[in-house]
């Protein structure tokens, strides 16, 4: 799903991210480095023709300082930057389409991180083992350092 293929949605969120990221004044080196991505693929992420992964919207929120609503609100984009939505080119059916788009995306990914949750829940040390969790075996007391002590 992430990455296949694009929708007029991809296609705005793209033109956002591109003037989100011209008004931060950050290069496309600078950010992909930032998301672990190469800038071909951050490229492609800002002409909209490929999908972007949710957990990488926070990340871009912060680079840019802005909120991730910025990203999905028309309004946002305002201060010179346009977008076809604000060119007019985007219909109000169009629009409710990317808005369910947009739902059914969330609704997958609320989905998927409960079903992680639920199997991490079940098996606690396939997280700690992944090295998502804190371990379950009990530490080795560290010995205190200092003058009073004669370790330190």
């Amino acid at each position: 799903m992430a990455g296949k293929s694009a929708t007029d949605f991809d296609k705005l969120l793209g033109e956002r991210i591109l003037a989100f990221r011209t008004a931060a004044g950050l290069t496309q080196r600078e950010v992909a480095d930032a998301l672990g991505v190469s800038a071909a693929q951050l490229q492609k992420y800002e002409k909209g023709s490929n999908c972007l992964k949710v957990n990488t919207l926070p990340i871009l929120a912060g680079l840019y300082g802005r909120g991730i609503e910025d990203f999905f609100d028309i309004e946002a984009v305002g201060n010179g930057n346009t977008s076809p939505a604000d060119k007019g080119t985007v219909t109000v059916a169009e629009a409710a389409n990317m808005l369910a788009q947009t739902v059914g995306r969330l609704e997958q990914a609320t989905g998927l991180v409960k079903s992680a949750l639920a199997q991490a829940a079940r098996s606690p040390e396939t997280m700690e083992e992944a090295g998502a969790a804190p371990p379950t075996k009990p530490r080795a007391k560290l010995q205190p350092r200092g003058p009073e002590t004669g370790l330190g």
